[in-house]
């Protein structure tokens, strides 16, 4: 078949998710199919939405390909009589993040009309696709919440091939995630301000939103923290990153309501416990509290016992790791199986 493959391109996440869609089109190919790409620019500045989406809405595809798999919002307005959702997202401002504390701005009566329209938009096209699957049950959970669908859970199959590290560890807990309201990297701050062991913070991140930079380095101005957290270049070249991961303690991964389980396996990837929040939201479907990791209150002072507790008992922290692998090898779920189910 001819696979025409969606998505958007110029968001905070895009590296974030590039990795992914990458290989579910060669996971297309290896299966004998033909890919052809859609990637269609987008921006989060709330005024331009209903524009940008609109361009997206008029974009018809009929006449192209035997299947339109939209991978990222708004990707799944595109017009297609077999159009696949494999739905990982909403447009963060506003679901996700929607009053909330991580609200980008204020929430104005215009800014509820465009979420009004949007709601409404979001609702029809992803009711009228041909199938709709979600990347966890968080985001499964989203779509039967906000818009009544029910949608068949399909993880993405990170891969898991190549040599398996060994599990060295420096003083450090990276956290990788960008550096976006969302993944609250203020609080990774605010709770080594509480730490009493020596371990240390190292952030490997994106950071599309200077400001949030800015109000980071000024905490740890403020609160005497440059010899406790690092800040290193997202960009470092492949090897250093693995290397970079081997030699943590752990993943802190931190976000609110997220629907991705990434971070879980990418600590298992490399033998590491993953330390997130019980309202972390997907990262949970794949952690066994206190086997593979810990889910602790969105609190500094939380947080911070449990830093300074792996610190403390790093041979624990290391069983956790050693579980988090095998739990992910256990799996046995590749891409073969995804494209499968897609095209089901």
């Amino acid at each position: 078949m001819k696979i025409i493959l969606a998505t958007q391109i110029g968001s905070a996440q895009e590296l974030y998710h590039a990795a992914g869609e990458l290989q579910i089109a060669g996971a297309l190919q290896r299966s004998g199919h033909q890919v052809e790409w859609v990637r269609l620019p987008f921006s989060n500045n709330s005024p331009e939405i209903l524009e940008q989406i609109l361009a997206y809405q008029l974009l018809d595809l009929s006449a192209y390909g035997d299947r339109l798999i939209a991978l990222r919002a708004p990707a799944y307005f595109i017009q297609h009589p077999h159009k696949v959702v494999w739905f990982g997202e909403f447009l963060p401002e506003f679901y996700r993040a929607w009053n909330t504390p991580y609200q980008t701005g204020t929430i104005t009566p215009a800014l509820r009309r465009i979420r009004e329209l949007l709601l409404n938009q979001d609702k029809k096209k992803l009711g009228a696709a041909h199938a709709v699957f979600a990347t966890s049950r968080n985001a499964a959970a989203k779509l039967k919440q906000c818009h009544g669908i029910n949608a068949r859970v399909v993880y993405p199959a990170y891969p898991m091939e190549g040599g398996i590290p060994d599990g060295i560890c420096g003083d450090y807990f990276l956290f990788y995630a960008p550096l976006e309201k969302l993944n609250r990297p203020l609080l990774a701050v605010e709770s080594m301000r509480w730490v009493a062991s020596p371990v240390k913070l190292v952030f490997c991140s994106p950071s599309p939103d200077p400001g949030l930079r800015e109000q980071m380095e000024k905490m740890i101005r403020q609160y005497g923290l440059e010899s406790k957290i690092k800040f290193l270049s997202p960009d470092c070249p492949e090897k250093e990153a693995g290397e970079i991961m081997a030699q943590c303690f752990g993943v802190l991964h931190i976000p609110f309501d997220e629907n991705s389980v990434k971070a879980a396996w990418l600590a298992g990837r490399f033998k590491k416990m993953l330390l997130t929040c019980s309202d972390s939201g997907a990262p949970l479907e794949w952690l066994e509290p206190g086997q593979t990791g810990l889910a602790v209150k969105p609190v500094p002072e939380d947080i911070a016992k449990s830093l300074d507790r792996i610190y403390r008992e790093q041979a624990a922290g290391k069983h956790m790791g050693e579980r988090a692998l095998a739990g992910q090898l256990r799996r046995k779920h590749d891409w073969n199986e995804v494209v499968e189910r897609l095209l089901a």
